[in-house]
């Protein structure tokens, strides 16, 4: 499977050390790794597999130490992350666009002193303004005026009058 994952053939990997395969930018962690497994007796870390096409490619690699005859050695599982990988990129992109998003929301909230007659609101330094003014000063809105039937009835009896 390393063969088909890496394209190295079983040649090339019997002459290459366990570092090579790793990405140049990940070597070093790779290394510590490989120490900690001697010490500890086994660890975990991320890392990009290179392919000898030099794709790299995202694996969760885990160490295993153990001894025979008197040696000691370093058995190494990797697993291909790639979808993992590529999922936690697709949300941290979604989270940079809902945050962006989020930063373009006005919110209009608590209590707004309103006239009962005109309807205009008081604004925080005491001042009245149109609705429509408070309003569109404070959020994306933008108004369309026009005249709701029953005011219609009230302001053009003489039309409204006609059509019934």
């Amino acid at each position: 499977n390393f063969e088909i994952v890496t394209g190295y053939s079983s040649n090339q990997i019997s002459n290459m050390n366990p570092i090579d395969f790793i990405a140049q930018k990940d070597q070093e962690s790779a290394r510590k790794m490989i120490a900690t497994v001697f010490k500890e007796g086994s660890a975990s870390f991320e890392a990009e597999l290179s392919s000898i096409s030099g794709k790299n490619i995202p694996y969760l690699l885990t160490g295993y130490k153990f001894t025979q005859s008197g040696l000691k050695y370093l058995m190494g599982v990797g697993l291909d992350i790639s979808d993992r990988v590529a999922i936690e990129k697709d949300k941290e992109n979604l989270i940079v666009k809902l945050r962006e998003a989020l930063s373009q929301v006005k919110l209009l909230s608590g209590f707004l002193p309103i006239c009962a007659s005109c309807k205009k609101i008081r604004d925080d330094k005491g001042y009245w303004n149109q609705i429509e003014s408070y309003i569109k000063e404070r959020s994306e809105v933008e108004f369309s005026h026009s005249i709701c039937p029953e005011c219609a009835k009230k302001l053009y009896p003489e039309i409204y009058d006609l059509d019934d």
